[in-house]
């Protein structure tokens, strides 16, 4: 018998309509919830043989209760019933059976009553309960399931009486009900002291056991405590074996786990889904114990010969797709580059990722493989990770630290990134507001330092501290040449402000602060440029052989200010749509630069890189995405030749409370896709040409080529000096072109960040863009100039040098031949 699809019930704003999922046709609308004060649920039912929506409200008093019953096919008004508690009520009010179900505001005390007519809720108090306490809808008609202190409660709702029919101790997630022969089920779960994983299942009419186990998991973080589960779902599962039910459990460091009893059936790393932020580091050097670790890894000799056969069936259009997909998996296990070493080019790395769930993984770049991972309790996740201490050697290990920042308390951990252990976890007295990095480094001898300054307390008064902060430290830090400075943002306030720091006592004093309005001018966007960005020329050669001397300071930030995001256009004044972008020294807080695109809102993303500024935004009077371009140059006079810049001695020293001025190129483009967020590509020394990443709402990353993104693209036809630079003509649209897709013809869902690192050869940026999904490659802006090609024919070089070589030598032998035979005649 054909069964009728189901209908969805939705309640927006007071307003329940009825949707068909099938034609996805409204159905009917009731505005009776409209005129209901208080907070509103929605519940399915059945009366009289038919079925039934109940819309219950809970005034603002949380005692009193209205309930109207609709008949879910026609939206017809079935019944109204009122109810008073004797105690003030949680918001989250269910209705099962006809009976209304509620929890006490404190979580002590649930309360039941008949919902017919005007009725009265009794309250009882309950084993375990808190404020934290929750009611729980799990999809029946019979039952609600109750969390406490201790674990679970499951009540049955009985001859329109609530009856408690188990208690769960220990669980922690609790699934849907699922429907059985006559009854049905709920599955419990809970992590254990030792990382195992117990489920159990209970029939929701009697409260027994019906099936129980528990799996080795090893769910614990790195102190072994457990872990904690967030969320399970119970399945049957289908033949004759005594296991009917598994469960899906999702653990508080998103791990998902598929539990059978007393075994895993398989296990994922859904926790980088979640990745937050990522860096690359080395891996270790070659030796004896990794290349024995990895030839033992290896497939046998007889998978190496039934690779080889495979070969031949696919260049001889013989193999099938599964042979195929078996060759491809045999020829990545055969290949170096998984092998558990750094090699000479810098291509093989290791990706350290930061989970948002606290999770620190070391991923192979080769295939991805999860080479290590260590997790951070929960409830103390880090925010974000550092590259802390690099060797001057290749034996020993980069390391990292970890920063995690709370109200009772924070910490940081340093982690060994070849082994994922981690090496110290320091107390830390305060609050993080923001991390500082300092460009300097110290130097101890063995490795380089990084040093941080970790800014706490509030805007107005900051106070700074430094990590590490051993002695050494301080005296490296009070010796310091030049003095440090630090910016800060309120975006939601509209203000940024400057701060300078005495090295000696790293006392705070306000130097500036800028207020934007943030009913006009809200902050859209914020960018600065990296520390430790490669730069190989502070000049540029023009085509006539003149010289243009960069803007390369380092303290320059770029503020992008606007309507706010979430005011609709049409609700805007015409003169209000505009877009502001502002240069300001963060030393002085001066503004070096300002530019105002009317006719254009948010959202921005924008990259500083070397002297220019990249930005995208959308235009509303054209209807299209724009990017624009700014290049800074010093404009003080100078009378510079290229070889006094390449042999002279001429020094200046600049400085923010005496800028130089400065001349700004700019130039406006359309480009097609929307951009959300942006990077630039980053070599060893900084020679090689960039491309600007640009992370699309599509949830891919394009290569734009940052001649295209030149403000000096010239209008008309090019001048011969044009040509000498290789300038191209101005068009005002940018081109899509489809090989410049750095992710192809894949998509990383939900893309959240690009981070880009060098190789050690020149030519080459690695790239990795994170979100739901996670997408590494290489890219050479210009091209592999100092490498060969992953396909070069070294086979026909061989052999083309040996015949030019036994060539040469037998001409040779003749020509010696030939001229014996000439003095003998």
């Amino acid at each position: 018998m054909h069964q009728a699809p189901p209908e969805v019930a939705v309640l927006s704003n007071g307003n329940l309509q009825v949707i068909s999922s099938a034609a996805g046709k409204l159905v009917w609308r009731s505005s009776a919830g409209a005129a209901l004060q208080g907070t509103l649920q929605v519940a399915a039912g059945a009366a009289d043989g038919q079925s039934t929506l109940t819309l219950a409200a809970l005034d603002s008093s949380g005692q009193s209760v209205k309930l109207v019953t609709f008949a879910s096919k026609t939206g017809d008004v079935l019944a109204e019933a009122h109810g008073q508690a004797p105690t003030r009520l949680d918001s989250n009010v269910l209705v099962r059976s006809g009976v209304v179900v509620a929890l006490s505001s404190d979580g002590k005390k649930i309360c039941s009553g008949p919902g017919t007519g005007i009725f009265s809720l009794s309250c009882e108090p309950i084993s375990g309960g808190s404020p934290a306490s929750k009611l729980l809808d799990v999809g029946s008609p019979q039952a609600v399931v109750v969390t406490t202190t201790t674990g679970h409660l499951l009540l049955k709702v009985d001859d329109r009486d609530l009856k408690l029919v188990a208690e769960v101790k220990g669980s922690q997630a609790v699934s849907k009900s699922v429907p059985t022969e006559g009854d049905q089920v709920l599955g419990f779960s809970g992590n254990a002291d030792d990382g195992s994983v117990w489920t159990r299942v209970i029939s929701i009419a009697s409260g027994k056991v019906v099936q129980e186990g528990s799996a080795p998991a090893q769910l614990q973080t790195k102190d072994a405590a457990a872990m904690g589960l967030t969320g399970t779902f119970l399945g049957t599962k289908a033949g004759d074996s005594d296991v009917k039910y598994r469960s899906l459990v999702v653990a508080a460091d998103h791990t998902l786990l598929l539990v059978e009893a007393q075994r895993v059936v398989w296990r994922r790393e859904e926790a980088l889904a979640s990745a937050s932020a990522a860096l690359f580091v080395d891996l270790p050097a070659p030796g004896a114990a990794l290349e024995a670790q990895y030839q033992a890894s290896k497939p046998p000799l007889q998978e190496r010969l039934r690779a080889q056969l495979l070969t031949l069936k696919v260049q001889f259009n013989l193999a099938t797709p599964e042979e195929k997909a078996l060759l491809s998996q045999l020829q990545t296990a055969f290949s170096d580059r998984l092998r558990p070493n750094r090699d000479p080019n810098g291509f093989r790395k290791m990706l350290v990722v930061l989970t948002q769930a606290g999770k620190l993984f070391g991923l192979h770049t080769g295939d991805g493989h999860v080479m290590w991972s260590i997790t951070y309790s929960p409830a103390a996740a880090p925010q974000s990770v550092r590259l802390w201490r690099s060797s001057h050697d290749v034996y020993h290990a980069p390391e990292v630290v970890l920063l995690h920042s709370g109200d009772t308390g924070s910490f940081a951990s340093v982690v060994n990134t070849h082994t994922g252990r981690e090496i110290s976890n320091t107390p830390l007295p305060y609050s993080i507001s923001q991390v500082v990095e300092l460009p300097q480094h110290w130097h101890d001898g063995t490795a380089e330092q990084r040093v941080f300054l970790l800014v706490s307390g509030s805007q107005a008064e900051p106070q700074v501290h430094l990590l590490p902060a051993s002695p050494p430290i301080h005296q490296f830090v009070a010796s310091l040449p030049t003095a440090l400075n630090f910016w800060t943002a309120d975006v939601q306030r509209g203000v940024l402000s400057g701060y300078a720091i005495d090295l000696k006592t790293l006392a705070t004093t306000q130097l500036w602060s800028v207020v934007f309005p943030t009913s006009t001018d809200t902050i859209l966007a914020l960018a600065a440029r990296d520390a430790q960005e490669q730069v190989y020329s502070h000049i540029k050669i023009l085509g006539d052989y003149s010289l243009k001397i960069k803007y390369m300071n380092p303290n320059t930030l770029f503020v992008a200010t606007g309507p706010p995001d979430g005011v609709p256009t049409a609700e805007l004044p015409l003169e209000a749509v505009r877009l502001t972008v502002h240069i300001l020294d963060t030393v002085t807080g001066r503004p070096l630069f300002r530019q105002t695109h009317q006719g254009a809102r948010g959202p921005v993303a924008a990259v500083v890189c070397e002297n220019w500024v990249v930005y995208s935004y959308y235009s509303v009077a054209n209807h299209r995405n724009g990017i624009s371009v700014l290049e800074l140059y010093d404009d003080a006079p100078r009378n510079l030749t290229i070889p006094q810049l390449a042999f002279g001695t001429m020094n200046e020293t600049l400085s923010s409370y005496s800028p130089a001025p400065l001349e700004v190129l700019r130039q406006s483009f359309f480009f097609g896709p929307a951009t959300k967020l942006m990077a630039v590509t980053s070599t060893a020394r900084g020679i090689t040409s960039r491309y600007v990443l640009l992370g699309t709402t599509t949830d891919q990353v394009f290569m734009l080529d940052k001649r295209f993104v030149d403000p000096r693209r010239p209008r008309g036809p090019p001048t011969p000096q044009d040509q000498e630079e290789r300038l191209l003509p101005y068009k005002e649209d940018l081109p899509l072109i489809l090989t410049m897709f750095a992710t192809h013809a894949q998509q990383v869902a939900r893309l959240r960040g690009i981070v880009t690192a060098p190789a050690n050869l020149e030519s080459t940026s690695l790239m990795v863009a994170f979100g739901l999904d996670m997408f590494f490659t290489r890219i050479q802006p210009s091209a592999t100039f100092d490498s060969l090609q992953d396909d070069f024919p070294y086979a026909m070089l061989v052999l083309l040098t040996s015949g030019l070589i036994a060539g040469a030598l037998g001409l040779k032998y003749m020509d010696t031949k030939a001229q014996i035979k000439r003095k003998w005649e």
